[in-house]
This record gives C-alpha cells, sequence and structure tokens, in this order.
C-alpha cells in the first residue's frame, strides 16, 4: 500500500498553478516560489518539484516530460514468476508505447 499524501491533490494542483504563473512573468520570478510556498504552508522544495515538472509537462522548459518517463527503451524484471527469460523478454519487446 502506498504511504499518504502530505498535501491534498487539489492544494498540489492549485500550489503548481500559482507558482508556473509566478514564474513566467520575469518581474515575479524571484522568490516566487518561497512567497507562494509560505503562503499556502507547503514546503519549498516539494513546491519547486511540482512546478518543474508541471512546465516540463507543459513544454516550457525542456525535458522528459511524465508521461514518457514511465516509458523507455529499458527495463529490470525483478521477479517473473519463474518464467524463462526469454518469455519475459518476448512479452517486454511486444508491448506497445502508447500514444
Amino acid at each position: 500500500m502506498a504511504a499518504p499524501r502530505k498535501y491534498p491533490d487539489e492544494l498540489r494542483e492549485r500550489a503548481t498553478r500559482l507558482a508556473v504563473e509566478a514564474r513566467k512573468d520575469p518581474a515575479g520570478r524571484a522568490g516566487a516560489i518561497k512567497r507562494i510556498a509560505d503562503q499556502l504552508d507547503v514546503h519549498p522544495e516539494a513546491l519547486r518539484g511540482w512546478g518543474k515538472r508541471a512546465e516540463t509537462d507543459e513544454g516550457i522548459v525542456p525535458g522528459t516530460t511524465s508521461a514518457d518517463a514511465f516509458w523507455s527503451r529499458s527495463y529490470f524484471a525483478g521477479f517473473c514468476g519463474g518464467a524463462p527469460l526469454t518469455v519475459t523478454r518476448q512479452y517486454i519487446e511486444g508491448q506497445k508505447r502508447p500514444a
């Protein structure tokens, strides 16, 4: 079971939206993350990470988007239920990348 999140999704979305908008404005860019984090009572580094991910996902800054991060050319199979490596490899190679 996943650990409970410290911040509700609604707060994360609102904080992220405010941070991304504030960082678009050159005049308000300096200190925007800290200012918004203090106002919403979230940790500045958490907000910085959410903002960076959102900016990448929106194409504002270059990088690997959240959607692309899951799909890579490398795989790790820690446990394959006893299936032979050839079967596991065939299964992995048969997976289609989402459109």
